[in-house]
């Protein structure tokens, strides 16, 4: 993305998607209005280095926050505007439908210039007249962008495919209560990269007006059209590349299986994974509804929706869309056989599952352990799975020490033969000690993450900055890359000869200590952005030399050795900059670092 995009000079950049260019159908125009008292509040400064962009240069920094405001500190709530700038200006509701149809005619509180998607902006055209409460504002609740913004920078981090990225939270600058007996929330809006949901290629059967060329149906389906033969064109130009714009629909629901098999093997659950919900190359938005889940157990939210019981809708969407894509696809996309898909898509959905879970505990493909140890993980996530209960409820004390950590740890009150079988096998591994540490890492609690107790300090936290504003956008800052870096459990990519110590982020930057038990060394990796020809590392501007790196891409990944103690204490880059404390650590991997350094130590 060019640094002049946010001056608007450069809306046809093939890389960008521009939701205007897919449809003359696809946004529905509505009047809004500027807000008095709106503020942004806060940057994802690690998305904005990853495009190249000098986000921590004030200017910059300024002038991107000025673009947003001006484009998107609107509304179309008439009453929350500046008198007499109601109508002054105009945003885009984006038309989507849904499998099986829909009874919205697309984003009911979104407005879009194209390029950007505001979520929060109030009602739009497209809300149905059967509209519940929560769309009959249009609003978006401060607290609830706060937790969506933690959501995505942790599934982006750790699943397969990523999501969609929250760009900015603007600060409304007016509350909004339920009811009139509740107190007034702060209201925000959310903004995010133009994106194309799978739902952008079905049609919304139940909404609005029909039987003339300007109707709701008639442009609905237009819109459904003009999609299938945007994503050919990008099939066609960009064939490979797995992150374009165009749509295979056998390939794209393979990725859909290996993002639902990471979220669920780390227990990082976003709710149903329904056409609208999916982007179409497979990635996850909307996390109004995440939460971490302590099991594997088929846990519900109340709202019919289950842990576990995410290839309901993925056999629910798939003929929806195949449907249409044979239907306007200028290709021949059948599909012979939709039943064998879904069959080969729940095989590599579980097949993925079990790989996550045995990367996750240090175990290798090639490992001769890794077949048994496969095999009875699928065991015990099916008798998980036979148990019900409900999310975010008390639970009795026995139940609390049931999953699988507590058989490692070796601390279970109740559970199955199962969970101690697969303890066994991990302490008779082949140094048992690092396979034991990375299963605890992963399996441990990430009770920051429960929809309760996140939706509870965010609340808390914004109530807190409305008392002094002037120091919002740094605690904002701050709230945000410390929930992030405590929720963290698993690293793509790790070797599995690393024993993780701690982790430390202040969201642009990242410093992952371990000890590395092939050179039996302490180590800290150290991540940050390309800046001015060096690496932006917590704040300071580090010359490539002094990393010894030599990389020309926007992040730079540099290992240095450290003390055992560097994890507590921090350290300096020859006097350049301050590595912190980690955020978050994990003892027991300490404990098997100093066993393997004596062990390597008392045998020289």
């Amino acid at each position: 993305m060019p640094n002049d995009y946010w001056d608007m000079d450069d809306k046809n950049d093939p890389n960008l998607l521009n939701l205007a260019s897919v449809s003359t159908s696809m946004l529905v125009p509505f009047p809004v209005g500027k807000l008095p008292d709106a503020s942004v509040l806060w940057l994802n400064e690690r998305w904005f280095h990853d495009l190249g962009m000098a986000i921590h240069d004030a200017p910059t920094r300024a002038r991107i926050s000025a673009s947003l405001l001006e484009r998107f500190a609107v509304t179309s709530i008439e009453a929350h505007c500046v008198a007499g700038t109601f109508g002054g200006q105009t945003l885009g509701a984006d038309r989507y439908g849904g499998s099986g149809g829909a009874i919205h005619g697309g984003s009911g509180r979104c407005g879009s210039d194209g390029m950007l998607i505001a979520k929060g902006t109030g009602p739009t055209p497209l809300v149905s007249e059967a509209h519940d409460w929560s769309h009959s504002h249009g609003c978006l609740y401060l607290y609830d962008a706060i937790r969506e913004a933690v959501a995505s920078e942790i599934l982006n981090a750790e699943l397969p495919h990523g999501t969609v990225p929250i760009v900015a939270i603007i600060d409304a600058g007016f509350s909004l209560a339920r009811t009139d007996a509740d107190e007034p929330e702060r209201c925000a809006i959310l903004i995010r990269p133009a994106f194309l949901r799978l739902a952008h290629f079905e049609r919304s059967l139940y909404f609005g007006t029909s039987g003339s060329a300007n109707s709701d149906q008639f442009q609905d389906s237009l819109r459904v059209k003009d999609a299938i033969h945007f994503a050919d064109e990008h099939t066609q130009r960009d064939a490979g590349n797995p992150n374009d714009l165009g749509v295979d629909l056998s390939a794209l629901y393979l990725r859909l299986a290996e993002q639902i098999a990471a979220s669920r093997a780390h227990r990082l659950w976003t709710g149903r994974p329904t056409s609208d919900n999916i982007t179409s190359n497979a990635q996850f938005l909307d996390f109004g509804g995440f939460r971490a889940v302590p099991t594997w157990k088929r846990g519900t939210d109340g709202h019919r929706h289950f842990f576990g019981d995410e290839m309901r809708d993925v056999r629910h969407s798939l003929p929806s869309l195949a449907y249409f894509f044979k239907k306007y696809s200028r290709f021949d996309k059948a599909i012979a056989n939709i039943d064998q898909l879904l069959i080969q898509i729940e095989h590599h959905m579980e097949a993925a599952f079990l790989h996550h879970c045995a990367e996750a505990c240090a175990l290798p493909e090639s490992s001769p352990e890794v077949f048994h140890f496969k095999a009875i993980i699928a065991h015990y996530y099916r008798e998980q799975q036979r148990i019900d209960y409900a999310l975010d409820q008390p639970t009795k004390h026995d139940e609390r020490h049931d999953w699988l950590s507590d058989h490692i740890r070796g601390k279970a009150s109740y559970g199955s033969p199962v969970g101690e079988e697969i303890a066994a096998l991990l302490r008779e591994l082949p140094n048992a000690h690092l396979h034991l540490c990375a299963a605890n890492r992963w399996l441990r609690p990430r009770p920051r993450l429960s929809y309760r107790v996140s939706k509870r300090r965010a609340i808390k936290l914004v109530r807190s900055i409305l008392a002094d504003r002037s120091s919002g956008p740094e605690r904002v800052s701050a709230f945000i890359a410390t929930e992030v870096a405590v929720s963290r459990r698993v690293w793509k990519g790790l070797p599995p000869h690393w024993l993780v110590l701690g982790y430390a982020s202040d969201h642009v930057s990242t410093a992952l200590y371990f000890f590395d038990t092939h050179r039996m060394a302490y180590t800290v990796q150290l991540e940050g952005p390309r800046v001015r020809g060096g690496t932006l590392i917590f704040g300071a501007e580090v010359a490539d030399e002094t990393l010894g790196i030599t990389n020309s891409g926007h992040r730079t990944v540099a290992l240095v050795d450290c003390e055992p103690n560097s994890y507590l204490v921090g350290l300096s880059l020859n006097g350049r900059a301050s590595i912190p404390t980690a955020l978050l650590t994990f003892p027991d991997a300490a404990v098997a670092a100093q066993t393997f350094n004596s062990t390597t130590t008392h045998a020289t």
